[in-house]
């Protein structure tokens, strides 16, 4: 842990992101911001007040200070943890997104438009600012309820961050973007569906969302009515789910 010129902690060594060799990638402060810059860059870091508006302290761990649903800290653990929770999804899907073939077609240039990318709570903005190296000539956008620890210098110029609660709604997103990304916030959610909805609206059409969570309620194949427990009088229900509700 390194630290900076006023002595607070400033610098992390998170988990390595290049996938064919055992490098580790070292990240700084926060290039997050609230609003929008003319050049797509963040203007404050974790050293800044305004920053630490954003967290708070709770014994020794820190965590956003938007949004009571999420629990989950926002400190060097987690964002070791989170990273390392990025390459796994990375070497499942064998790519940083599923459908390698519909996902380029989508983002592919095309003259007169520029190609979009969100993702809805972007943790350490790791997926973003690798999204934005894969594909240059869209404009990559992560949001996240706390400041992101990456450096700016780390930053490529059409990746940015914003603070967001993405529960009170996406309507500002309506029909912006080409492919949304969401993976594993379905804890932090109010409403898991409505918030699915919101994100299907950012899209443009023939856009995309890529949701990725676990399965909280235990689905059936429609993923969206509630199958109940099986049990010895009605064995048509869900064993796993007896399983669940049974431990």
């Amino acid at each position: 842990m390194d630290k900076d010129d006023s002595g607070a902690k400033a610098r992390v060594d998170q988990s390595a992101i290049n996938y064919s060799q055992a490098a580790t990638t070292t990240y700084a402060g926060s290039t997050i911001q609230s609003g929008q810059t003319e050049d797509k860059q963040s203007v404050y870091s974790y050293n800044t007040m305004e920053a630490q508006n954003f967290v708070r302290r709770i014994g020794n761990r820190a965590y956003n200070a938007m949004s009571d649903v999420y629990f989950l800290p926002t400190d060097d653990d987690e964002w070791t943890r989170l990273n390392k929770q990025h390459i796994a999804i990375f070497v499942g899907l064998g790519a940083l997104y599923p459908v390698p073939d519909v996902v380029r077609s989508i983002l592919a240039p095309k003259e007169g438009e520029v190609k979009r990318i969100l993702d809805l709570g972007c943790g350490t903005g790791l997926w973003a600012t690798e999204m934005a190296k894969e594909f240059p000539h869209c404009e990559v956008l992560g949001v996240d309820l706390a400041p992101v620890p990456i450096d700016k210098m780390d930053v490529p110029a059409n990746c940015r961050f914003e603070l967001d609660d993405i529960t009170k709604g996406l309507g500002h997103f309506k029909g912006q973007y080409d492919f949304v990304n969401a993976r594993l916030i379905g804890a932090g959610l109010k409403n898991f569906r409505q918030t699915l909805r919101d994100a299907a609206e950012c899209l443009k059409p023939g856009g995309m969302v890529f949701w990725l969570d676990g399965d909280y309620d235990m689905y059936a194949e429609d993923q969206h009515v509630y199958m109940p427990f099986a049990t010895d009088e009605d064995a048509s229900g869900s064993w796993f789910q007896r399983i669940v509700y049974g431990s």
